[in-house]
């Protein structure tokens, strides 16, 4: 094989080599910007979910969720509950900067944490620790995107 033969073939290989390691970067890279849309995704979701919950009467009490956790002192117990929704299915990606994400938090688990703000604050609280022990089989969801 001559000179010039081999330089071509080390210049081809060289061209094939550069051209899987840009697509490997540009792989790379778009892997952590799904990464990144699944994370705020998530986060959002969870943001959405504590609002509509905090919304939520409270009718034996005349009040909100969100009366009752704050008057009880209840920030901290409630966030690390809705810190505990979980993920519907996969994410749904729409484009390169839309992420959808399906997520869900049963009921009884949101009663049962109310109960439990209700006893740990039972000086503060507004209720007592039976009145909101309504076991509710149902599923609060939320779809964010």
């Amino acid at each position: 094989m001559t000179l010039v033969a081999r330089l071509v073939v080390l210049f081809s290989i060289a061209v094939s080599v550069l051209a899987t390691t840009q697509t490997w970067a540009r792989q790379a890279a778009e892997d952590e910007n799904s990464i990144a849309l699944r994370v705020a995704a998530i986060a959002d979701a969870r943001e959405r979910l504590a609002e509509d919950i905090r919304a939520t009467p409270i009718p034996t009490a005349g009040m909100t969720v969100d009366d009752f956790v704050r008057k009880s002192g209840g920030d901290e117990r409630f966030a690390a509950l809705i810190q505990k929704a979980e993920q519907i299915g996969g994410p749904r990606e729409i484009g390169n900067e839309i992420c959808q994400v399906r997520i869900e938090l049963p009921g009884d688990r949101v009663a049962q944490c109310l109960v439990e703000i209700a006893a740990a604050h039972a000086d503060r609280s507004p209720i007592k620790s039976e009145v909101p022990r309504r076991p509710n089989t149902g599923y609060i969801q939320l779809i964010s995107g």
